[in-house]
């Protein structure tokens, strides 16, 4: 019997949690610990379109990311009033590559991600400051 191989990742970022999917679909033990203690509520925003795209239908994401995900129709430019001063539309990137594009909140990846993850097993673990390890 071999022994799968352990393999310690540090962040709840946009790499760690695809970087776990992968190596558990790959019978690796990853374990991908995080400092913070929950999942953050803001954050940057993803585009997901070409080779991003594909790795999230191939991890059953897909779908998911097109229904909660933002399709941006137009690029505003405000002033500090809000009033719009300048823009463009923006459906014609999705248009050229067959509406295969969506913006994602880097926060609804890692929630998304979780969900995923619990179809090859659960193994997230969080840092306890405390004590200074891994829980």
């Amino acid at each position: 019997m071999t022994r799968a191989h352990t393999v310690l990742i540090s962040g709840l970022g946009v790499a760690g949690p695809p970087l776990t999917f992968w190596l558990k679909a790959a019978e690796f033990q990853p374990i991908l610990i995080e400092h913070a203690p929950a999942l953050r509520s803001g954050g940057y925003v993803v585009d997901f379109w070409g080779l991003g795209y594909d790795i999230a239908e191939r991890m059953g994401l897909g779908d998911e990311f097109n229904r909660i995900g933002y399709h941006i129709r137009e690029m505003r430019i405000v002033n500090q009033h809000g009033k719009q001063i300048a823009g463009f539309g923006t459906t014609v990137f999705p248009e050229l590559i067959g509406g295969r594009y969506v913006t994602i909140a880097q926060r609804v990846i890692a929630s998304s991600d979780q969900k995923a993850r619990r179809r090859r097993g659960n193994y997230f673990r969080r840092r306890n400051p405390d004590l200074a390890r891994v829980e």
